[in-house]
């Protein structure tokens, strides 16, 4: 009777993902296009799009004739829309992007849930250049520019997982490499349109609740929203893996989905310390490699260990799904096999 292998620490995960990720260099590559792009590249702005839509709000509360809890709301309003307007959003618009930003502002919704999902390090926003900036002033640019970004995203998630899977896993298998990638392409937008319809059947309803729970006792209601945040993000670390199933599993989004909830739930504390190791990593980087950020060269610096950085940090996620895998094998062969 042998005995059960002894898993790797978290160092151990951390140290193998790094080793895996200096042998195949090559998974920076993807990483290192996306970074140099947001860093150096033209932005998107909303900012004419945004002054229209200041404009109505203006026409429709105009200043004189309001109470004072809607003028409150229309200077929130006015406050949040003039924040928009100064903001690139090329990171907040690629909402199907999973390949790790350096320092660069994401999308505001579900930055918690990234943050225990594929890393990323976030500090501040790239200033807007407004002579190397579209600019977009009506709705079709909009549409037409969230379509292109999310098509260039996906496109590009798929390609870099399959390479960190290779690296991970020490089998890139090129010749069935465009096949993987198209697969994976494929399940991470089915992911997506899975998430999407859950949280829009879930939020509907529920934000119309909470609006009635603060009308009758705004206390309570923020009570309700701060319990509700707390559920999704419990939910969040138990499906949190999904993605990188699917990568090394080549199998579909619910299956994934059953399959992470299983590892999470037979190593719950595992998987927490690995993922405040990886938030603090990740933050602390972002702290750090602000200081580099005044100068050409400090920004090339940024890119360059920024990506490799993030890289690493989801090398070492698919190592440790890599593993518990292998265990929930190990554990389903009959013994003697």
């Amino acid at each position: 009777m042998t005995n059960p292998t002894t898993p790797p620490s978290i160092v151990d995960i951390l140290s193998d993902a790094f080793a895996a990720l200096n042998r195949a260099p090559w998974v920076l590559l993807v990483p290192l296009l996306l970074n140099a792009y947001l860093w150096f590249g033209a932005g998107v702005s909303l900012a004419p799009l945004v002054a229209q839509m200041s404009a109505m709000v203006r026409e429709i509360q105009p200043d004189g004739a309001s109470t004072s809890d809607i003028k409150d709301v229309r200077e929130q309003s006015l406050l949040l829309l003039d924040e928009i307007a100064k903001l690139d959003m090329r990171g907040q618009l690629a909402w199907l992007n999973v390949v790790p930003y350096t320092i660069y502002t994401f999308r505001t919704t579900g930055a918690s849930a990234e943050a225990l999902g594929l890393p990323y390090i976030v500090a501040m926003s790239v200033p807007l250049r407004p002579n190397e900036t579209v600019q977009i002033a009506d709705a079709v640019a909009l549409f037409g520019w969230i379509a292109i970004i999310n098509v260039v995203a996906l496109i590009a998630s798929g390609v870099f997982l399959e390479l960190a899977r290779g690296g991970v896993t020490r089998m890139p298998d090129w010749p069935q490499a465009p096949s993987r990638m198209a697969r994976t392409v494929a399940v991470l937008l089915l992911y997506a349109l899975l998430m999407a319809a859950v949280v829009a059947l879930l939020l509907i309803p529920l934000t119309i609740f909470v609006m009635l729970l603060f009308g009758v006792s705004p206390a309570f209601g923020a009570f309700v929203v701060f319990i509700g945040a707390g559920v999704w993000l419990w939910v969040g670390i138990y499906i949190g893996f999904t993605r990188e199933i699917m990568v090394l599993s080549q199998i579909g989004p619910i299956r994934a989905i059953q399959t992470s909830v299983q590892i999470v739930r037979v190593s719950f504390w595992r998987t927490l310390a690995l993922l405040m190791i990886l938030l603090v990593i990740a933050a602390g980087s972002g702290v750090i490699l602000t200081g580099l950020i005044d100068s050409f060269i400090g920004r090339i610096t940024v890119v360059v260990i920024g990506t490799y950085l993030t890289t690493g940090l989801v090398m070492a996620r698919l190592r440790f799904v890599q593993y518990q895998l292998s265990q929930i094998v190990a554990v389903a062969q009959p013994s003697g096999v």
